[in-house]
């Protein structure tokens, strides 16, 4: 398979014109997904009563938090730590 270079000014025109349109295209459903999440992210944080201010402020614990609720595992007995933590 060849692949051949138009040198049709007049044919370059369009296919650079359909490509702007595909790209514009693709870039407006990109927003409009991002849109769509960022609404079901607030949805979901009224639903849940999420306190915005308060998250801000104490955005900093949130690795300590995840760390303190991660189960200490070993590798000599990492089965039945998987077992101790998920079975209790």
């Amino acid at each position: 398979m060849r692949f051949v270079i138009p040198t049709d000014t007049r044919a370059v025109a369009r296919l650079e014109a359909a490509y702007r349109r595909a790209q514009g295209e693709r870039r407006r459903k990109a927003l409009l997904l991002a849109g769509a999440l960022l609404a079901a992210v607030l949805a979901s944080a009224c639903a849940g009563e999420v306190d915005p201010w308060r998250l801000a402020a104490n955005i900093h614990k949130f690795p300590t938090y995840i760390g303190s609720i991660l189960p200490q595992l070993r590798l000599g007995s990492l089965w039945s730590d998987v077992a101790e933590w998920y079975w209790g």
